[in-house]
């Protein structure tokens, strides 16, 4: 569990905040709560002249909140679904509250993020912060049931029970704006502000660098002011107010933020609140999309999308609830402009298990061909199973599986031993995108060209052992804890996993540079739907233009940046040949008279005898010379003979 830090502070009735070992004398004049430097961060002052939070109910899960002088009017009656006899010292609760909707003037009380908002507070926890996952899932179903349409939650445990995650779920399908603060987790043990439509927290300090105790990560989405923030506090002799520092609080400033836009826009789906947070120019590993400003919240533009159920309420469970990467580049919010209908994206490798749930009716064709591009029956040490990359690109049956990029594109699957037959293989029939899962190495530069001339999108992981393959895009996959090296250099980054999949009797596996390149063959599967006019340069133009820039001396592992699936759907982008360039003309093998051995050895006879005729006609000019100077003409009929061989 993240450390919190509180100490407790007041001010002398000169106005100077000093650290307190005790609290103020009954009967003392109240106190003024030191400035906070949060207020000028978020720009609130700014903001409190479009919004103050009126109408807006948030739902603060934690410890109880005690009475405060400066809650006064703000609180609604309080729910407990805490285990029975769990202990209570409602420290935190207090503060949250007071953070996010306190109602005191800023002289001689504190101001809260939405001071005209109600808090709901629902205790699900104690002394010591013990949150049980059950009582959290209670607590967020007791809050959307009170008509919260913000629920702050502070649990960062890394075990999500099946009811949390369904709860979660619950609270999205309800259109409830979700906020938590990043917790230590992975993708096999995720914490709640990994899960599906939860907003991710950081914490930053005055000086806008990270809080020291905050996680890092592609996963994050938004960060907050986290040190040395003053807070209300309930003490044993009257009110007081404490000096606070943790991601917990910051969460409390973006729920504050968060009611602010609810309560201007009070018809924008949860999903547009999250994106009116978020900065679009620029991204950090360790600040998500930037610190928050909620006058930029209140009044930056934002671009119009089709209001549709969220696809995290649509589909959960393992593996969906695993799916950190499709939040962590607003794959849903771009899924709400297009699914990939009519697109056709081929699979460069292995078979894939057509019977799992999340792969039924995704795959209308498989074949296996031999080097003169005729069907046959693929050998035993066929390639890998491929079932992973087919359900990050076309998953979307719903249920239990995976959720896709691009869940209503129809995928087709090629292998052979010789790629570039099954790469023309693909291309005849209709691929518009194609993934070479298993990288550039068994790429040639002729099925490359072949793919492009025709208007194919080629996609494949990065390979910074294989030589580059002029006019494939290739893809980085960002760990959800960042883990990369700055040695690399692809076209493009998305978000990677190492992703397993247990199939009908096989077990199917990607890297995560595998899973990032078939997240970004989905994104232009998207393109390719959205926009049809479109061509195969113009599509990787706009992957490439809208990607989002990565902070930090390592940038160029990300290549032009991490994929923005929104940004390349909407974007005006200029028509362009291929940013990446081209291996040169397409070779047509067929027409060319058959398959390369026969091609190699019809070359082999043609200079063999170009060598031999220049033997002959050298022999034959060294005699007319002769016999000039000897004053005899050639004799006629006279012919030259090859040497012996």
């Amino acid at each position: 569990m993240l450390a919190r830090r509180i100490r407790l502070v007041t001010a002398a009735l000169a106005g100077a905040a000093v650290s307190l070992s005790g609290v103020v004398a009954a009967g003392a004049a109240p106190a003024a709560p030191p400035a906070a430097w949060h207020v000028r961060s978020l720009h609130l002052a700014e903001a409190h002249l479009i919004s103050r939070g009126a109408g807006v109910t948030v739902a603060v899960l934690d410890s109880r909140v005690n009475p405060h002088r400066d809650l006064r009017g703000a609180l609604l009656p309080a729910a407990d679904v805490a285990p029975t006899g769990t202990r209570d010292d409602a420290a935190r609760g207090t503060q949250l509250a007071g953070l996010i909707a306190a109602r005191g003037d800023g002289r001689t009380g504190l101001l809260g993020v939405a001071p005209e908002a109600r808090i709901l507070p629902v205790r699900v926890s104690g002394r010591g912060f013990d949150a049980r996952p059950d009582s959290v899932a209670a607590g967020i179903d007791r809050a959307v049931s009170g008509g919260a349409e913000v629920i702050l939650t502070t649990y960062t445990r890394p075990e999500i029970t099946d009811a949390l995650a369904a709860a979660v779920r619950r609270a999205v399908a309800a259109d409830t704006v979700l906020i938590a603060p990043a917790g230590p987790g992975t993708p096999a043990a995720p914490t709640l502000a990994d899960l599906p439509g939860v907003i991710s927290v950081a914490g930053a300090g005055e000086d806008g660098k990270p809080e020291r105790e905050t996680v890092r990560g592609v996963r994050l989405d938004v960060a907050a002011p986290a040190e040395r923030l003053v807070a209300p506090v309930r003490a044993s002799l009257g009110d007081a107010y404490a000096e606070v520092s943790g991601a917990d609080y910051a969460a409390a400033l973006v729920a504050g933020t968060a009611a602010l836009v609810r309560s201007k826009f009070p018809r924008l789906a949860a999903a547009d609140v999250a994106r009116r947070l978020e900065r679009e120019d620029r991204r950090s590993m360790a600040l998500g999309w930037g610190v928050v400003d909620a006058e930029a919240a209140l009044t930056r533009p934002l671009t119009d999308l089709p209001v549709v159920p969220p696809a995290a309420a649509r589909t959960g469970a393992t593996p969906r609830d695993r799916q950190w990467y499709l939040d962590a580049i607003a794959v849903p919010d771009a899924q709400r402009l297009t699914r990939g209908d009519g697109v056709t994206v081929g699979l460069l490798t292995g078979t894939v298990d057509t019977t799992r749930s999340d792969l039924t009716g995704r795959v209308t064709r498989q074949v296996w061909l031999n080097d003169d591009g005729d069907e046959g029956k693929a050998p035993a040490t066929a390639p890998r199973p491929a079932d992973t990359a087919a359900a990050v690109l076309v998953g979307g049956s719903g249920g239990d599986g995976y959720l896709g990029v691009a869940p209503a594109a129809e995928l087709i699957t090629a292998a052979a031993t010789r790629p570039e037959v099954a790469v023309r293989w693909l291309v005849d029939n209709g691929a518009e995108v194609i993934l070479a899962a298993d990288g550039t190495a068994p790429l040639t530069a002729a099925a490359v060209a072949y793919a492009l001339s025709h208007d194919a999108v080629v996609v494949a992981p990065h390979s910074p052992d294989a030589p580059a393959v002029p006019g494939v895009l290739t893809v980085r996959g960002v760990r959800q804890d960042d883990a990369l090296t700055p040695a690399a250099s692809p076209a493009i980054s998305a978000p990677g996993e190492l992703n397993l999949l247990l199939g009908a009797g096989q077990v199917a596996s990607a890297s995560p540079d595998e899973s990032a390149a078939a997240l970004v063959a989905g994104v232009a599967a998207l393109v390719r739907a959205r926009h049809p006019e479109a061509d195969a340069g113009t599509t990787v133009q706009r992957l490439l233009t809208t990607a989002t820039t990565v902070d930090g001396d390592g940038s160029v592992a990300y290549g032009r940046g991490i994929v923005d699936p929104v940004g390349a759907l909407t974007a005006d982008v200029a028509t362009s040949a291929n940013p990446l360039g081209g291996p040169g003309p397409a070779q047509d093998q067929q027409s060319a008279g058959g398959p390369p051995w026969l091609i190699v050895g019809a070359a082999a006879g043609l200079l063999f005898l170009a060598g031999l005729l220049a033997v002959v006609l050298r022999r034959r000019r060294r005699r007319t010379v002769l016999a000039a100077q000897k004053g005899q003409a050639p004799l006629v009929g006279e012919v030259d003979h090859p040497p012996a061989l």
